[in-house]
């Protein structure tokens, strides 16, 4: 259906959300490392900076999927932008290098959940004969957000304060909530290309998947 492509540019925009926040750091490393914004920072805490946004990824990276049986695609995207926006924000107000450090290790929830929900969810507006043309088009925003951080933040930081860059990073992320909350939704019956699963039987309880036997595959 039509509809589909406004569903995948509300997953694009909250995905590129996400990577924009994630690469918003390498070109801005400089500045921080300078006495004068009393951060405290070295190359090694700027190291760990980086990388403590992802560490919530690998967390979620599996649970995301129980995350999502429980609370929907919607939900849990709306959540994950949320905390992108609220963490970016938090970073953009630090005095310190742990409450620097905070408001990264939130954003990186939402990058964990982003990246697990948007292909389920394009997988159901999308058949099998045009899912691969969605799934790369929306693929293509993590090399988007890491060109446009490189290209915009360091000419950001310079006229603005690095502070900027982070209050950029929580602008963008807000607009994708709204743009994610206003247009997406699930598919109609009638929009469906693929028959719903029946329900099972009367008295048949659906077993829960085991996140060990999933973890061990």
């Amino acid at each position: 259906p039509g509809y589909a492509w406004a569903v995948l540019f509300a997953l694009y925009m909250a995905t590129l959300a996400a990577t924009l926040n994630l690469f918003k750091l390498p070109p801005v490393m400089t500045i921080l490392m300078d006495p004068q914004n009393r951060l405290g920072m070295d190359m090694s805490k700027l190291g760990d900076l980086m990388s403590i946004f992802s560490i919530m990824g690998f967390v979620l990276a599996i649970p995301a999927g129980y995350i999502l049986k429980k609370f929907g695609i919607k939900l849990t995207v709306l959540f994950a932008v949320g905390s992108i926006a609220i963490g970016s924000g938090l970073g953009a107000i630090a005095e310190t290098s742990r409450m620097l450090s905070g408001g990264r290790f939130i954003e990186g929830v939402g990058m964990g959940l982003i990246m697990v929900a948007s292909p389920f969810a394009i997988s159901l507006w999308f058949p099998a004969q045009k899912r691969a043309l969605a799934t790369g088009l929306w693929a293509s925003s993590v090399g988007v957000g890491n060109v446009a951080t490189l290209l915009i933040a360091p000419t950001m930081a310079v006229s603005f304060g690095w502070h900027s860059v982070w209050w950029a990073g929580a602008g963008f992320s807000a607009l994708s909530f709204i743009l994610f909350a206003i247009l997406f939704r699930l598919p109609k019956k009638e929009e469906m290309f693929e028959a719903p699963a029946p329900a099972p039987a009367s008295g048949t309880q659906e077993e829960s998947p085991s996140l060990l036997k999933g973890m061990a595959n």
